[in-house]
């Protein structure tokens, strides 16, 4: 399994919740973003590690749905 095979079920299930769902924007792995509500950011991981909460730390300054 890779990291992009997550994509289309989260796309999928973010869309039934009414989210706009784009891959691959400004270095983030999945933007949502749903009316005038603050976005939410995605990385994509098969393994939690320190890399990932690095990444998802500097998301932060983003959004602070991460």
């Amino acid at each position: 399994m890779k990291e992009s095979d997550l994509y289309p079920p989260l796309k999928q299930f973010l869309e039934s919740q009414n989210y706009e769902v784009k891959g691959e924007v400004q270095d983030c792995d999945v933007l949502a973003v749903r009316e005038e509500e603050t976005p939410v950011v995605v990385e994509l991981k098969l393994n939690l590690n320190l890399q990932v909460l690095l990444q998802a730390v500097d998301r932060l300054a983003l959004t602070p749905k991460v």
